[in-house]
């Protein structure tokens, strides 16, 4: 799951992608935790979850899919990694 933008600054909504077949599963029409919490409410087979750092998205599957696997996906992971390396090598600077 990711948040994309219907019209930047505007309006954003979620989209659901499954994995295996790489195929969108569904359009959400915004990015709130109500939102995809109803969603996963009403399809309960969801086993894992590959999703950014939002909160809104870790509320949603705590409350809708508690027994759901959660991963990070590589875009995220690789951009949470360069901004910590970035971040230390700034406070490390002088010791450059």
């Amino acid at each position: 799951m990711d948040e994309f933008a219907f019209r930047r600054g505007v309006r954003y909504g979620t989209i659901l992608v499954d994995i295996e077949s790489r195929r969108p599963v569904v359009v959400l029409p915004d990015r709130t935790s109500d939102t995809l919490a109803g969603w996963l409410h009403d399809h309960p087979g969801v086993e894992v979850v590959c999703r950014n750092r939002a909160s809104a998205y870790a509320r949603a599957v705590k409350e809708a899919a508690p027994q759901a696997i959660e991963v990070a996906d590589r875009r995220h992971l690789l951009r949470s990694f360069s901004l910590a390396v970035e971040k230390n090598c700034h406070e490390h600077r002088p010791c450059l």
